[in-house]
């Protein structure tokens, strides 16, 4: 065979063979391309889900935070009404009590209840009677026959009704 129809033909199998390998390739690349885009669509979705998934949990404790500072800030400003509330009901008390105990009713009151307190323990006269100067009035009666304490001030009375109007208002 002559040496240039030798070497023409052996070019034309070469260029069939990469043609046909360049078919070859390109019948399999849209497969391969298929499955690769399938993989990352799958990574994607993957890495979407993932990222939701943390954002959610992101927003839902800001949001539940948000609500728990919310709340407690509507507690505290509750609270502070409720002890505006209280304060003003004790000043009120404390003025009525303040002129009550600046009448002559005050003394007979006083009188009253140091008789009902003595007769009710059944002792005599002679018990401990105080007067206290630091309360808003009233009177305490130590039975030392008896080692009790009665505590008929004022300031134990109001005292007590504030920390039952605490737990009402």
């Amino acid at each position: 065979m002559n040496p240039i129809a030798h070497k023409s033909d052996q070019f034309v199998i070469a260029l069939y063979q990469e043609v046909a390998l360049t078919e070859e390739i390109g019948a399999e690349a849209p497969a391969d391309r298929v499955t690769r885009l399938t993989q990352a669509e799958a990574a994607i979705a993957a890495e979407v889900a993932a990222y939701q998934a943390e954002r959610g949990l992101e927003i839902a404790a800001f949001a539940g935070e948000r609500v728990s500072r919310h709340l407690q800030e509507s507690r505290e400003r509750l609270q502070a009404a409720r002890q505006a509330v209280i304060d003003e009901v004790a000043e009120e008390v404390r003025g009525r009590i303040r002129r009550f105990t600046a009448t002559s009713a005050y003394t007979g009151h006083l009188e009253a209840l140091k008789d009902r307190v003595l007769t009710h323990l059944d002792v005599e006269d002679r018990e401990m009677i105080q007067l206290r100067e630091e309360t808003l009035g009233g009177l305490m009666i130590i039975c030392k026959s008896r080692r009790m304490q009665v505590d008929l001030t004022f300031d134990t009375a109001l005292s007590a009704a504030l920390a039952r109007l605490a737990f009402e208002v």
